[in-house]
């Protein structure tokens, strides 16, 4: 739920709202987590749920068993950890039905198809359909 929120706003100036929605979600998993272990101390509760990673350190982690039965680490996903990404207004006076401005709309495109992944897709299926070749 968070990576879908996080992507539906990322294109928003919403630096701060991601870093209050990170504080909160913190909040209530630290308090799941004391309510989960009332007789422990708030350090264990620490180190046995959250791990440092990089600069941060109260990355909330679970350790699990995958199909193969190897341990590996989930961590929860935060609201910074989505780039925020500006939208670009298109030009007023922009018309794209002149040809005059094709290129002005080619590039909107390009920049579009650069920063998602059915933008490379599609680049790459151009490309083997030339043969790899680039005309």
């Amino acid at each position: 739920m968070i990576w879908g929120w996080a992507n539906y706003h990322k294109g928003t100036v919403a630096k701060e709202t991601f870093a209050k929605v990170r504080y909160e979600v913190w909040k209530v998993v630290w308090q799941w987590a004391t309510r989960r272990h009332p007789n422990k101390g708030l350090h264990w509760i620490k180190e046995r749920y959250f791990e440092p990673d990089g600069k941060r350190e109260w990355i909330f982690t679970a350790k699990v068993k995958d199909k193969d039965g190897k341990p590996r680490e989930i961590r929860l996903v935060q609201a910074n950890d989505i780039k925020i990404e500006r939208y670009i207004k298109i030009k007023g006076e922009a018309n794209p039905f002149d040809p005059a401005q094709e290129a002005y709309f080619e590039s909107r495109l390009g920049r579009k198809m650069e920063g998602n992944l059915k933008g490379k897709t599609q680049w790459l299926r151009l490309w083997w359909r030339q043969d790899k070749e680039c005309p």
